[in-house]
């Protein structure tokens, strides 16, 4: 013989099941943005860190305590002035020099006729 249905029973195990899967989907969609952050946050970690300091080149000293280099300052210095040097190629006009050209007022107009 078939056993009656009871209608609350049936909708509230159809409502436990709705609400377990809809469960089932926040917890992956929440694990998924929990290890994006993660994955960001290594990146970012691994950015802001550092591999390794860069130090500054020791000089070497020969066992007598001189330098390898002693002329080394010498040199900068002569090829700092030789660039601090102006260019030959560009010149300078004294005022007295830029009266004496002469400009031709009507080499500037311009003449536009169809």
């Amino acid at each position: 013989m078939a056993q009656p249905i009871d209608i609350q029973t049936e909708l509230g195990r159809t409502t436990l099941a709705e609400r377990v899967a809809d469960i089932q989907g926040r917890l992956t969609v929440a694990a998924q943005q929990r290890a994006h952050s993660d994955a960001l946050e290594t990146r970012a970690a691994a950015e802001t860190t550092v591999g390794h300091a860069h130090q500054a080149e020791k000089r070497e000293l020969e066992p007598d305590g001189r330098r390898q280099n002693p002329f080394v300052s010498r040199k900068r210095k002569k090829a700092a002035k030789a660039s601090a040097a102006p260019d030959e190629s560009s010149t300078f006009y004294t005022a007295e020099e830029t009266r004496e050209v002469a400009v031709d007022p009507e080499a500037h107009k311009l003449d536009i006729s169809i």
